[in-house]
């Protein structure tokens, strides 16, 4: 008879053998656990049991935004940190009619459909906001400044709508150009193929912290303008949760895991090469930002591709920021804020980040017109679907809400929420079982939950 350990001997070990290997299933881990401890004795239902603690203590993190002002989207809201396991949201300022405009609000980066992502590549979609051509607007659009200025055999179809749009968009365009930046060849190739939107939404993020800190001048003198530490700060402010920590507790087998380490591992080099300049050697910077810089896969670049990139990048970025977004904990937390933040249609906004879910939303998320054709495609509208009392907390739903209790539950997993305590979740659960007179449904979702 082996020994029993204690619940924090055992969590310590799972811990330690999980942050070696955190793609491993209950039963790899479990194999893992005793190798590390042998005298041990540990069934898979005590490790399943732990492994649930353990899932409790990791939540998303967030943080306000210093640099958002709330009141020039809407004196309706205001924001609110709830919590270490809630995180932030926001609650009405003011009582709320049904069918009221809370607040409009356009996208910090947008990842826009692949329909429009694809009419953007071949330039019949604005390459800034996403604006769809019609035969109406030729007059005014113009062509990527670099197609025409080069003898390359790349070449870039991208238009904008007029040059307004091609001086909003600074130099992320350029970074994104294969003819001025040809190291972004490979980056572009894996993004239409994957038509992976994190990784797009993702990259958008990249481009535009890295262009801000060339002192672009891009959209300076528009109303909606961020300086570069504003946009770190945004950046920053977006709930986070590690891409490789929110399937941890999924029913994906080992073999799905490991393609997805792949995929990781495949947008980090591709960033790397398209974008990352190593910054010179400093002997004063601390050990955990050199550790995590050293992280960052050196990938081969040619003197012409290393040029071009320079050309544009000519202001040194920060190393901690190079970390940030260029190692793999910064790509991880980077997918995962992608992930975790970005509206259905693909854009990252501020204000509606901080919008939590409910199963009985009051909230909803509109575009208007709706038109792709129209201005402003990315921009949302925020409207009341019922009254809301000052105080009460304004929620949208991440899933659709006419779904049953096991279908959203199961919708909801995909968020990694884990099984939804919802007073509406739980009487309905409650109906099911009285129905059916048996608890099937929530057996199964503990175990999707848990992933066996």
């Amino acid at each position: 008879m082996g020994v029993v350990p204690t619940d924090d001997e055992l969590i310590a070990t799972v811990r330690s053998v999980r942050s070696q290997n955190p793609a491993l299933g209950i039963q790899k881990l479990l194999a893992a656990v005793l190798t590390a401890e042998p005298t041990w004795s540990v069934s898979d239902k005590r490790l399943k049991k732990v492994l649930q603690k353990l899932k409790g203590d990791e939540f998303p993190t967030s943080s306000l935004n210093a640099a958002l002002d709330v009141g020039k989207y809407s004196d309706k809201v205001r924001p609110v940190v709830f919590g270490p396991e809630k995180g932030k949201g926001l609650v009405a300022a003011q009582d709320i009619r049904a069918g009221e405009v809370l607040w409009r609000e356009d996208p910090f980066v947008y990842a826009p459909p692949w329909e429009i992502y694809d009419a953007q590549l071949i330039g019949t979609a604005c390459a800034y906001c996403a604006r769809a051509f019609t035969p109406s607007t030729p007059p005014l659009r113009v062509q990527c400044p670099h197609s025409t200025s080069s003898s390359s055999k790349a070449a870039c179809q991208a238009t904008f709508c007029s040059r307004l749009c091609l001086s909003r968009s600074g130099s992320t365009h350029t970074l994104l150009c294969p003819v001025a930046n040809p190291s972004c060849d490979h980056l572009l190739a894996f993004l239409k193929e994957r038509k992976w939107k994190a990784a797009l939404a993702f990259t958008k993020c990249v481009v535009r912290i890295l262009d801000a800190h060339q002192g672009s001048k891009g959209g300076k003198d528009e109303e909606g303008y961020m300086d570069k530490d504003a946009i770190l700060t945004t950046y920053n402010s977006f709930a986070t949760l590690r891409s490789d920590k929110r399937w941890t507790h999924t029913s994906e087998n080992d073999l799905a895991r490991s393609a997805n380490e792949k995929l990781f591992a495949a947008i980090q080099t591709g960033l790397v090469q398209a974008f990352y300049i190593p910054p010179p050697d400093d002997s004063s910077l601390s050990p955990s930002l050199e550790s995590k810089l050293k992280e960052i896969p050196l990938v081969p670049r040619s003197p012409v591709r290393e040029k071009s990139l320079k050309k544009i990048l000519k202001t040194p970025i920060p190393p901690e920021i190079s970390a940030s977004l260029f190692s793999k904990d910064g790509v991880l937390e980077g997918l995962g804020k992608m992930s975790l933040n970005l509206e259905s249609h693909g854009g990252l906004f501020p204000l509606h980040s901080h919008l939590n879910h409910s199963c009985t939303p009051n909230l909803s998320v509109r575009h208007i017109p709706g038109d792709i054709h129209g201005p402003n495609p990315s921009r949302i509208t925020l409207i009341a679907t019922s009254e809301i009392k000052m105080g009460e907390e304004v929620v949208i739903s991440y899933v659709d809400p006419n779904q049953n209790v096991k279908e959203r539950r199961r919708k909801l997993r995909e968020w990694d929420f884990g099984i939804c305590r919802c007073e509406r979740c739980t009487r309905e659960e409650k109906e099911v079982v009285e129905e059916t007179g048996g608890k099937g449904d929530m057996e199964d979702e503990i175990r999707g939950f848990l992933g066996v």
